[in-house]
């Protein structure tokens, strides 16, 4: 779990890092779940998946510091995917909506509203 957040982050966030990670082995990720995204993974690396199809509204909020999947992956779905939009964060990892609750939710929350609004 510690790769999913940026460098240093458990670090300068101990209690809730450790909060989370006791969750996680509380209620751990059932393994059928893992075998589904691991075959969905593999799916995608053999045959790749259209994105290039999708027509509604699109938001990628990636964390320039993911050491998960990195910031390539994120301007490449970006630029396959034609009613995207692209947010880059310095500073965070692969879970931008735990690390900074903060950034993520407004701007989920503005991309949602927008659609919403016909925008």
């Amino acid at each position: 779990m510690h790769l999913s957040f940026s460098p240093g982050w458990a670090d300068r966030h101990p209690d809730e890092y450790e909060r989370w990670l006791q969750e996680r082995l509380e209620f751990p990720t059932p393994p059928e779940a893992w075998a589904a995204q691991y075959e969905a993974g593999t799916a995608y690396l053999a045959k790749g998946i259209e994105v290039e199809t999708l027509k509604v509204p699109t938001l990628i909020v990636h964390g320039r510091q993911d050491r998960i999947l990195p910031i390539e992956n994120g301007m490449e779905l970006s630029g396959r995917i034609l009613t995207s939009r692209l947010i880059q964060i310095d500073g965070l990892g692969h879970l931008v909506q735990m690390e900074r609750p903060d950034i993520f939710n407004p701007l989920a929350t503005a991309f949602w509203w927008g659609i919403e609004a016909g925008s």
